[in-house]
């Protein structure tokens, strides 16, 4: 295990409870997100695309854009299956369609088909410490691989397993859910707590 990897896991460890007491503060967002999971099946309805788009606040995206990423969603649900080469060309057809290079959108995406998936946001960026890659398409391959193999890690080790059955019985809604999402969920507290200036990395 890394330095960079126990210094995560430290911080964890030391605010557990401030962790916990986020996502009580959140339950709603928890509940939100194991509907999306449940109910993404085919066709998505209308409110399962107004969920989706407040929950993972896809605002920037831009209505104009919305029925296309939803099409992409919907094309990739049908499949059930992410393979490899599959990040990239999302990735690749939003770029095309909206001339940006859309990271966090394409993983949001990607994790609704597979769970087991990560998600990478600013949340996540500032626990690991990360620079932003957002408009470089090279350095957010090579990042979303790395995001990977963190995770995986990671989540391999005893404190993490530990942390994650701890929230489990912390939270019923949690019973449905992958471990790499409760993983997720605790990263997108402590780095909402990091810019808050509440938890000092």
């Amino acid at each position: 295990m890394s330095r960079a990897y126990d210094k995560i896991l430290s911080l964890l460890e030391n605010n557990q409870q401030s962790v916990i007491d986020w996502l009580n503060e959140r339950a709603d967002d928890v509940e939100t997100y194991v509907y999306l999971q449940r109910n993404s099946k085919l066709p998505l309805d209308r409110a399962y695309k107004e969920n989706y788009w407040d929950f993972y606040r896809l605002f920037r995206l831009g209505n104009v854009h919305r029925d296309f990423y939803f099409s992409i969603l919907e094309r990739y649900l049908k499949k059930s299956v992410i393979r490899d080469g599959d990040f990239e060309n999302i990735l690749d057809e939003l770029k095309d369609r909206t001339n940006k290079y859309w990271f966090s959108y394409t993983t949001k995406l990607i994790h609704t088909i597979n769970n087991d998936y990560p998600i990478y946001d600013d949340n996540l960026r500032r626990v690991f410490a990360w620079g932003d890659v957002y408009g470089n398409r090279a350095a957010i391959l090579e990042r979303y691989s790395t995001l990977k193999v963190s995770i995986s890690e990671l989540l391999s080790d005893t404190r993490t397993k530990e942390f994650i059955e701890k929230m489990r019985r912390n939270f019923d809604s949690l019973s449905e859910i992958s471990d790499t999402k409760i993983f997720d969920f605790a990263l997108w507290a402590l780095g909402d707590l990091i810019r808050r200036g509440i938890i000092i990395p």
